[in-house]
């Protein structure tokens, strides 16, 4: 009888794969302003770090005829890895260390089930950025293979390494490159250091 009465019970629809992704973009547009997803993704956490790393694969291209984006699927196709960041559902342009762990945590479920893209996150080296990326860690990415911070292990040169400790992105780039960035950006915002009257850092 007991028997009969499970069989008789509802059971939950099975999902396609195509359902199991439209729910994940629908939850990328709606809560991370995201509108692409690529084989290959490479987070960061705002729209000028995406900016700068355009620029460097800009520069490889010109002058070392390389490209950096250029990658390999699983089934031997050429594509390209896509760079992203996150936004808020109300500000687009609004990033951040912890959107981007909010992300991270988010999207680990449709990963697993998927198996069809791959992520790597990648954090400034302030203290935001440090406790973010364990977030992200603890759920069940990997350091190196998944998410990493800023911390570079040698200096660059003419890089901003007057800065000790919480290295952010901005940090490894000239305060030369940075000042021409945001003179033909104007709709960019940072937070700007100064000392003794003249600039010395960009956040």
């Amino acid at each position: 009888m007991s028997k009969r009465i499970s069989q008789l019970a509802p059971r939950s629809p099975v999902q396609s794969i195509q359902d199991i992704l439209d729910r994940l973009h629908n939850m990328l547009e709606t809560s991370f302003s995201i509108t692409t997803l690529n084989t290959f993704n490479v987070f960061v956490e705002g729209w000028s770090d995406v900016k700068y790393l355009e620029r460097a694969v800009e520069l490889a291209r010109n002058h070392l005829r390389e490209e950096l984006l250029a990658a390999t699927d699983n089934y031997g196709a050429q594509t390209e890895i896509a760079l992203l960041t996150v936004g808020s559902p109300r500000d687009p342009s609004r990033g951040g260390a912890d959107r981007l762990a909010d992300l991270a945590e988010q999207i680990k479920s449709y990963q697993d089930v998927l198996e069809s893209f791959f992520v790597f996150f990648i954090f400034d080296h302030d203290e935001q950025g440090v406790n973010a990326c364990n977030r992200v860690r603890t759920s069940g990415y990997r350091t190196g293979q998944h998410t990493t911070t800023l911390n570079p292990q040698k200096p660059l040169e003419k890089a901003n390494y007057s800065v000790k400790h919480e290295k952010v992105i901005e940090d490894l780039l000239s305060l030369e490159i940075q000042q021409k960035f945001f003179d033909n950006c104007p709709n960019r915002t940072c937070k700007v250091t100064y000392k003794d009257g003249k600039i010395t850092r960009f956040q």
